[in-house]
C-alpha cells in the first residue's frame, strides 16, 4: 500500500459517503489501483528507480448524494498523489 486517501463530505448518512477512483490515464497498463470504499492506494507493478524517478496518479473522490435532476452534477474533488522513488541497494538472491 502506498497511501490511504481521505476525503470528507459534510453531509451525513449516504449523502456523505465518499467513493474513490483513479482519474483517466493514458497508461495502457495502470501503475496503481484504489479501493473505492477505503481509499487504499496500491502499486500494481514494480517501480524501477533506474527508469522512473517520480510517479504521479490522479485521484477522484465523489460523494454519493442522489442526483435531484438529470443535469445535477456530483460533488467531486480531484487531486494528485506524487511519489519520489528512492534507490535501494540491489541485493543478489540468496539460495536457501
Amino acid at each position: 500500500m502506498v497511501a490511504t486517501l481521505v476525503a470528507v463530505d459534510q453531509d451525513s448518512g449516504p449523502r456523505g459517503e465518499v467513493r474513490y477512483r483513479l482519474a483517466a490515464s493514458e497508461d495502457e497498463e495502470p501503475w496503481f489501483s484504489v479501493d473505492a470504499l477505503s481509499g487504499q492506494l496500491k502499486v500494481l507493478r514494480d517501480l524501477d528507480y533506474e527508469t522512473l524517478k517520480q510517479i504521479s496518479v490522479g485521484i477522484v473522490a465523489e460523494d454519493q448524494a442522489p442526483r435531484e435532476c438529470l443535469f445535477a452534477a456530483p460533488n467531486v474533488s480531484r487531486g494528485t498523489q506524487k511519489r519520489t522513488l528512492t534507490k535501494t541497494k540491489n541485493l543478489e538472491p540468496i539460495e536457501i
